[in-house]
């Protein structure tokens, strides 16, 4: 809930709601937003901002409030093979589901599935298989990248990475895990660098998450891991 006002004319409606730039982060935690109005002995017409929760279902973590039009592409996502080693082992490979956009400024990455390529050794949970995937993602993926960097030297900030923050293994995959039906989205920014040996990364916002898992999820087999979105590429972990 943001803000309680008191009007007549929208009584019994409800009405989509302006949001500022500044009000979109927050807003991106919470979902849909939209006043509701309606009529009451106490305080007349009652109006409030009100927010639904976002279902990291499909395109992770819903439409960005301040770019409502930004689109995930491609629509239905697309997959990327990995060497996940770090925590997971030196012989590890998995099959990241992810999606980007363009919004208004910022660039997005969601990822929404992750499963283990058979016969591929991964000994680790899935919090660190989720962190090392990202890592992977987010310094392999193919110049050049949407908002930058696209030459060595520049740096680009503008970078957010986001999922549902709670997981569980996948009913149709061995191996595989996905974000559990009901969790709430999963954000953190970051700055990606190019250099002439490579691309770095490095988190410039604490992971965000409107709603734990144990709030939200009533399944066991469902972990948190939205504080495993990886600091930087020199210390993933």
């Amino acid at each position: 809930m943001y803000t309680f006002n008191r009007g007549r004319a929208a009584c019994g409606n409800i009405e989509p709601a302006r949001i500022s730039p500044t009000a979109g982060m927050a807003a991106l935690l919470h979902g849909e937003v939209h006043h509701v109005c309606l009529q009451s002995v106490s305080c007349g017409c009652c109006c409030v901002l009100h927010a639904s929760p976002i279902l990291a279902q499909g395109p992770a973590c819903g439409p960005d409030p301040t770019c409502p039009d930004a689109q995930w592409e491609p629509p239905n996502s697309s997959t990327v093979q990995l060497n996940v080693y770090g925590l997971c082992g030196p012989t590890c490979q998995a099959i990241v589901t992810w999606q980007h956009r363009s919004a208004c400024g910022s660039c997005d990455i969601a990822i929404t599935a992750i499963r283990i390529v058979p016969g591929s050794n991964c000994s680790c949970p899935v919090q660190s298989l989720f962190k090392e995937a990202i890592a992977a993602l987010l310094l392999l993926l193919p110049n050049p990248l949407p908002c930058g960097p696209s030459i060595p030297g520049e740096c680009a900030t503008t970078w957010r990475v986001m999922a549902g923050g709670c997981w569980r293994p996948d009913d149709h995959y061995v191996g595989g895990f996905v974000s559990c039906p009901g969790a709430s989205c999963c954000y953190a920014t970051y700055k990606v660098c190019l250099t002439v040996s490579g691309r770095t990364f490095t988190q410039t916002s604490d992971p965000q998450m409107q709603f734990p898992c144990d709030q939200v999820v009533p399944d066991p087999e469902c972990v948190p891991v939205c504080n495993s979105l990886p600091k930087s590429n020199t210390d993933p972990s």
